[in-house]
């Protein structure tokens, strides 16, 4: 049974739906910024943004000559960037911008993830792109980009994403981090991208920063799962011991979470391509939907402060197709956006369960005049895929209920119209690997 009750607000609904990676692929051939726009991300975190627009974003992509004088301007190279930031500012989206190199995914063929050769060389390029986004510097912009992030999953250790041993990557994080934010000291700097809330790593880590003495603003994780809720406790993990070590307001960001998990299912390393193509369907079919949003829902009341699916491209993880068509988890995310514009008065949800049974979600307009329930199964195989449903708490007239559903064979149409029975109570068809949204009017 899930009972709702719009007369018992909760807030508001929490605007959690990041995601990584803008709206520009294959260099502009396909531009997926209406999508975008649609969804608005409230941010996007730019990591591994040149698997789809050539040489931005990067530390070496806007510097590639690291020997030369990083003070002056004509060694960099701005353009292509410039112009994929403003196509995601054009988005309404803010940024989150990763300072380091994207993944190297192939044991042999990698490119970049060896440390810096110069610690403070390379955070004074750092500080110098910052100054060109934040400042004008260069002919630059006043974007006030608020987080900048040192690196990405630095304990994948080797040639993948840092090719040193974890350790060095703290040495790194402290000697950087200090120098930027002495030289910037308005913005949000933090790290470390962890693979996972992995304990034992992030107290390594945590250790190295306060025995430092280095600033940690944000504190970066991700989540790969098939249990919605895992997103749930890796933050409670990684909530408990920031505030363990002291850092009581710095904030939570899971910025990379998607449908998992993927080892020995990818391509690289000797993994097959009929394995990566069963994985990428899974991914952006009616599965992939349901973890969206499913996730979006226990993200609500999450310990976060900031999410970020990974991603909003059409690549292997994107919520798009190769063709640029959207996939089921993108339809996630816009009946989240629907119930923010539309209904972002959270309303108290009885029942709901995104690992065992049906994830829900309830939100009213300001002025009660509609209200939506979104619906998420994941996994839980119901008897007859019969889910009852208690909506309580409206004012009396004749309420008209608009069902839309996603999965396998729609994108979130209304598959239904009726009115609401007087008592409220309903039974709905939730089956696995299936999303709906409920409009309520009169």
């Amino acid at each position: 049974m899930i009972s709702v009750d719009f007369s018992a607000p909760q807030g508001c609904l929490r605007e959690i739906h990041g995601a990584n990676i803008g709206p520009l692929c294959m260099n502009g051939y396909y531009d997926l910024s209406d999508y975008h726009r649609r969804v608005r991300f409230p941010t996007i975190r730019l990591h591994d943004c040149v698997f789809y627009c050539w040489e931005v974003v990067d530390t070496p992509s806007i510097f590639p000559l690291f020997h030369l004088d990083e003070q002056d301007p004509e060694n960099y190279r701005f353009a292509r960037t410039d112009g994929y930031l403003q196509s995601i500012l054009d988005c309404g989206s803010q940024i989150v911008y990763r300072l380091g190199v994207t993944i190297q995914n192939h044991p042999t063929f990698h490119f970049n993830t060896d440390p810096p050769e110069d610690y403070d060389k390379w955070a004074d390029i750092c500080i110098n792109i910052i100054r060109h986004y934040n400042e004008g510097w260069a002919n630059g912009f006043h974007h006030n980009i608020p987080y900048w992030e040192i690196w990405n999953e630095a304990e994948n250790e080797g040639p993948v994403m840092w090719n040193a041993p974890y350790e060095e990557y703290h040495r790194f994080y402290v000697q950087v981090t200090k120098r930027i934010k002495a030289a910037c000291p308005d913005i949000k700097i933090g790290g470390p991208a962890a693979c996972f809330p992995h304990e034992p790593r992030l107290r390594q880590f945590l250790t190295a920063v306060r025995e430092g003495e280095a600033p940690l603003d944000f504190c970066s994780w991700h989540c790969y799962t098939g249990q919605p809720t895992k997103l749930v406790t890796g933050a409670q993990t990684v909530r408990a011991l920031l505030d363990e070590y002291g850092y009581t307001q710095t904030e939570s960001h899971v910025n990379e979470w998607n449908l998992g998990p993927y080892k020995n299912l990818w391509t690289y390393g000797g993994r097959s391509v009929q394995q990566s193509a069963h994985w990428i369907g899974r991914i952006k079919g009616a599965e992939g939907g349901a973890l969206a949003a499913s996730g979006l829902i226990a993200l609500q009341d999450a310990a976060v402060d900031m999410s970020n699916f990974y991603d909003a491209t059409n690549g292997p993880f994107g919520m798009f197709h190769d063709s640029g068509v959207p996939g089921k988890p993108y339809y996630a995310f816009l009946a989240f956006r629907e119930m923010l514009d539309h209904t972002p008065v959270r309303c108290q949800v009885e029942g709901s369960d995104p690992d065992e049974g049906v994830a829900a979600l309830a939100g009213s307009a300001a002025d009660g005049s509609e209200h939506r329930v979104l619906l998420s199964n994941l996994e839980a195989a119901l008897p007859d895929g019969a889910v009852p449903l208690s909506l309580r708490g409206l004012p009396e007239g004749n309420w008209q209920v608009e069902h839309c559903r996603l999965d396998a064979h729609s994108n979130l149409e209304p598959v239904d119209s009726f009115p609401l029975p007087a008592d409220g109570q309903l039974t709905l068809l939730v089956m696995p690997r299936t999303t709906h949204l409920l409009r309520l009017w009169r």
